[in-house]
């Protein structure tokens, strides 16, 4: 076999390897890449999570939409069935905007909180199922960034 023929060959596999291997960091990168949160329509609530039979309250904006779970930036999720104590935990007190609404549903009084976490804007519903119990996320709502 001649010399070239060997180097050409070589060098092809040298290529292919490249191209296999850049190919490989490309997607670990978009894999990596944050993403917008999009609601999961089909996605099944939380195992525990309450079911939500409630109606939405007034005060959330028309565009939002009602997702089972939050993921947000540094790993942060919030879920039905949340407790205000973990949603304080995993949020902080610095995430609410202020805003607060209190109206009653067909089960009693419920709270709507909302928040901004990154970047992401979004409602909590809390309502508490038992006089002595602490209150818990009935309904998560997305609301739409400004266009």
């Amino acid at each position: 076999m001649p010399f070239h023929a060997r180097v050409g060959s070589a060098l092809e596999w040298v290529v292919a390897v490249a191209l296999l291997a850049a190919t490989v960091v490309v997607i670990s990168r978009l894999a990596r890449e944050p993403r917008p949160v999009r609601p999961a329509a089909a996605t099944a609530p939380a195992a525990g999570a309450p079911a939500r039979t409630e109606s939405r309250p007034a005060v959330i904006p028309a565009g939002a939409v009602s997702v089972p779970v939050l993921p947000l930036e540094g790993g942060v999720e919030v879920r039905l069935g949340a407790t205000s104590r973990e949603v304080a935990a995993l949020l902080g007190r610095s995430g609410e905007t202020g805003r607060q609404a209190v109206d009653r549903g067909p089960h009693g009084e419920r709270v709507t909180r909302f928040y901004e976490h990154a970047g992401v804007r979004f409602a909590l519903v809390f309502h508490t199922p038992a006089a002595d119990a602490e209150p818990v996320v009935e309904a998560i709502y997305l609301q739409e960034p400004p266009r």
